[in-house]
């Protein structure tokens, strides 16, 4: 009712009102308030000791009970994401909803109050000093919608925080970072501006014979880092018996390999830039690579150290799942762009399924280390064969469209 407003940025915080603030400017955003209660203890002995001390009681996340606890003055705060949930203001909230605190249901998280009582005995020898029931916003997935909404230059989401205390300061702070560092590039204006050109049209990627072969190996190009982690690594227990390795732990295995992952990833960035070259950098990664898989699948009777050392390197030089993704991203024009830069990671996410059968399938045959190297090499064969046909990109004017 105050009419339009004009700014050079927008940010939607709206909490429970983001769904209709978000609607003013034609936004969807897939949100729900539910109804939320968490119950405030008296005076916990246990609690005033641990302050005397000096100290604070710790944030306590219980998957089990589904619920959290923290310290609350001398007390304990604990709260419930209860099963039989209750969606609330389905139909909108209110404009002159205050905030007001909605009716006690205790009977609604009986079941999850005992299952705290038998967690947490303290709780139960503990009087209740309020019971507080309102609602907080929720989206699909239990995760804040942070960043900007697509389609809306400037205009940022900031909601659906179910865990404020918790989530609301890195949320400011990644907000901060991407307003500083994203912006939509010029040359998606003028793709939009060609009003001839179709822009999205995921079949068209399968309707040309070229363009669909250069989809088809930038798939290819990143098959062998899912290998890795879901034959060599979570496949491990049983491979390392077949390999006379023992003493190995499979949370740390998984542990090692993404923890080289993750340096993989930064580094074949900074060895592209230094090439100047995508393919040099994937394809230095993919030959190294191959060495790993037939020392882990070649040797036998290593020790634990050297085994989690061996799924580091292999974990490192799977590591360009980024740069792979590049790679695809500038294959291909501004009008399909962004739907190559989604589907081709989906994709190779998805050969996880056929990868692990065909796995499956080869163990009776070759057995299991026999299985694990030929599906690697072949996987291997095929990310050569498929950079081999690639056009190198750095450094590409990316001011084109697919016609």
């Amino acid at each position: 009712e105050k009419g339009t407003v004009t700014c050079e940025h927008l940010v939607n915080a709206g909490g429970l009102w983001a769904r209709e603030i978000g609607a003013m400017a034609g936004v969807y955003l897939p949100l729900l308030p539910m109804a939320h209660q968490y119950l405030v203890t008296d005076d916990i002995p246990e609690i005033m000791e641990i302050l005397a001390s000096g100290r604070e009681f710790p944030h306590v996340m219980d998957p089990g009970g589904e619920s959290y606890l923290r310290q609350e003055g001398r007390g304990l705060c604990i709260g419930f994401y209860e099963k039989p949930c209750e969606p609330w203001a389905l139909d909108g909230t209110p404009w002159d909803f205050g905030h007001e605190l909605l009716n006690e249901q205790f009977d609604k998280i009986e079941d999850s109050v005992n299952f705290a009582y038998r967690r947490f005995p303290v709780l139960e020898r503990s009087g209740v000093k309020r019971v507080i029931h309102g609602p907080f916003t929720f989206a699909p997935d239990g995760n804040p919608l942070v960043g900007p909404v697509p389609g809306l230059r400037n205009y940022w989401s900031a909601c659906a925080v179910m865990a404020g205390f918790s989530q609301g300061g890195g949320m400011g702070l990644a907000l901060l970072a991407l307003r500083v560092g994203t912006y939509e590039s010029a040359l998606y204006g003028r793709a939009e501006r060609q009003r001839h050109v179709s822009r999205g049209d995921f079949l068209s990627l399968f309707t040309n014979g070229p363009r669909f072969r250069r989809y088809m190996a930038c798939i290819l190009v990143g098959i062998p880092i899912w290998y890795v982690i879901s034959v060599l690594v979570l496949a491990a227990p049983e491979l390392v018996r077949a390999l006379g390795v023992s003493g190995i732990r499979p949370n740390l295995t998984i542990a090692w390999l993404y923890a080289g992952l993750s340096v993989g990833d930064v580094a074949v960035g900074l060895l592209s830039q230094r090439w100047r070259s995508r393919k040099k950098a994937i394809g230095l990664y993919l030959a190294v690579l191959t060495a790993l898989v037939l020392l882990y699948l070649l040797g036998a009777g290593r020790s634990a150290r050297a085994f989690y050392g061996l799924c580091f390197a292999l974990g490192f030089f799977a590591g360009y799942w980024a740069m792979f993704v590049t790679l695809a991203s500038e294959q291909f024009g501004t009008n399909l762009r962004a739907t190559v830069t989604t589907t081709v990671p989906n994709f190779v996410r998805g050969a996880v399924v056929p990868i692990t059968l065909v796995f499956q399938g080869l163990v009776p045959w070759l057995g299991l280390v026999g299985a694990a190297l030929t599906l690697g090499l072949l996987c291997l064969a095929a990310a050569f064969a498929a950079l081999y046909r690639l056009p190198e990109t750095f450094g590409k004017d990316l001011d084109f469209v697919e016609p």
